[in-house]
């Protein structure tokens, strides 16, 4: 029989081949992943690397938002999770500090970022929030997204420091969705002492799809008192309805080549004396100003209606009351039948109150209900200041213009405002050519 030897004997190595081979391949596939591991393990604890990791994620931050983020440090406990530390927001061109917060805490997978923020304070100065509200649209809202990314917010509390009044939130929440379409930001949140109430919402869209792109906003304020002194930052005429004025209601606002906005609600605690400071402040207290609902574009009131009734006080002090002197020339102007006890020297009033309409035919006004004494359009019951009839004709624009202007004709921010503010004919003619 004739042997042959075994296949596998001409592929056997001699021993000190085998034990090189034995020894790259632990050296390969042991000692250099374990160093790599280590080298990488040890070089994550140095500062360098800290503060390489911190100058990363500031950069990111700020590329997404438009606003220049620092922090003190941060520390990753998950791969998927980071926590920054002592975070302030900056202007990118002043520099001025924005937002401040103890901790910064961020998770992110596949649909998008979790973010919570601890201990966030607002600076909320006139000037400095409304062009931090404009980089914020421009930058964060006006940009197209190919790859939609989900964040979510989520505030315990945030204070909003407007020189030394503050506010205060609680529970905020925001997303916001960004599509190559449009652009949407969702906004829940409730006021200090109004925790336990329905919390007010606000949804701001960007359309990039319209030409020009248009910016949609909805505010609901739902059990929400919200302080008119917020939403000044972004409608300034606010600010002279008083420093306690707040709002109730649903406001719809929209930006393109035109300024719209469609408003239905309850202005309370409304100052009188500073809602007709332009001319003198001839009316003084406080009022509650309701809305039906009121169309306005580009600052120019198309049709509103609603009420206004002055907040009832035991002084008299302290209740609605009217220069005598001008509201003799209000009634000589428009032309007004009243009773004689209405242009008596004291004209303090503890109620006053009327229905108004106005459009570009004029100004309607409407007593709460009929009077007997129907002769007469201004009535005096008491210390209630009435107007008789269920509704008086209507007093044109001009003569509403002469009424509220300055008897020295002198006061140009008034015919500024009049002239913008009121519908006149003229002005719907110019928009359809």
């Amino acid at each position: 029989m004739i042997s042959s030897k075994p296949r596998n004997k001409r592929f056997r190595f001699h021993e000190s081949t085998q034990r090189a081979l034995c020894r790259l391949v632990f050296v390969l596939f042991a000692m250099i992943p374990m160093a790599s591991v280590g080298g990488y393990s040890l070089v994550r604890i140095t500062p360098w690397y800290k503060s390489y990791q911190r100058d990363y994620w500031e950069r990111r931050i700020s590329d997404n938002l438009g606003i220049n983020v620092r922090f003190a440090g941060i520390e990753f406990p998950r791969p998927d999770h980071f926590r920054a530390h002592e975070c302030v927001c900056v202007h990118p061109e002043t520099g001025v500090e924005i937002l401040r917060m103890a901790r910064l805490d961020v998770a992110m997978d596949r649909s998008g970022w979790t973010v919570d923020l601890l201990k966030p304070e607002l600076n909320g100065q006139r000037q400095q929030l409304q062009s931090t509200m404009q980089v914020i649209h421009d930058w964060f809202l006006c940009r197209p997204q190919k790859s939609a990314s989900l964040l979510k917010l989520t505030v315990p509390e945030l204070l909003v420091y407007d020189g030394p009044v503050s506010t205060k939130f609680q529970c905020v929440e925001v997303g916001f969705k960004p599509t190559e379409n449009t652009s949407t930001l969702f906004l829940k949140f409730a006021l200090d002492g109004q925790k336990f109430s329905e919390p007010a919402s606000l949804r701001v869209e960007r359309n990039h799809t319209m030409e020009p792109p248009k910016t949609t906003c909805v505010l609901v304020s739902n059990e929400i008192a919200i302080p008119c002194s917020l939403l000044a930052q972004r409608f300034p005429s606010l600010y002279q309805l008083g420093g306690n004025a707040t709002f109730q209601g649903t406001a719809i606002w929209s930006q393109s080549d035109v300024w719209a906005a469609e408003l239905s609600g309850k202005f309370a605690s409304v100052d009188l004396s500073d809602l007709t400071a332009e001319l003198g402040s001839p009316v003084r207290g406080l009022a509650t100003l309701a809305i039906n609902n009121a169309s306005i574009k580009n600052g120019t009131v198309d049709n509103a209606s609603g009420s206004i009734t002055t907040i009832r006080s035991s002084l008299a002090s302290h209740g609605a009351s009217i220069d005598t002197q001008w509201l003799r020339n209000s009634i000589q102007k428009l032309q007004l039948l009243v009773d004689d006890r209405v242009t008596t020297p004291t004209a303090n009033l503890n109620y006053l109150t009327l229905d108004f309409s106005v459009n570009d035919r004029g100004l309607t006004m409407a007593g709460k209900s009929v009077l007997p004494d129907s002769k007469h359009k201004l009535i005096m019951r008491g210390d209630q200041l009435m107007v008789a009839g269920s509704a008086l004709e209507t007093i044109p624009l001009d003569a509403i213009a002469a009424w509220l202007q300055p008897a020295s004709g002198r006061n140009p921010i008034v015919a500024d405002f009049l002239n913008g503010a009121l519908p006149f004919p003229y002005k719907r003619v110019a928009a359809r050519q």
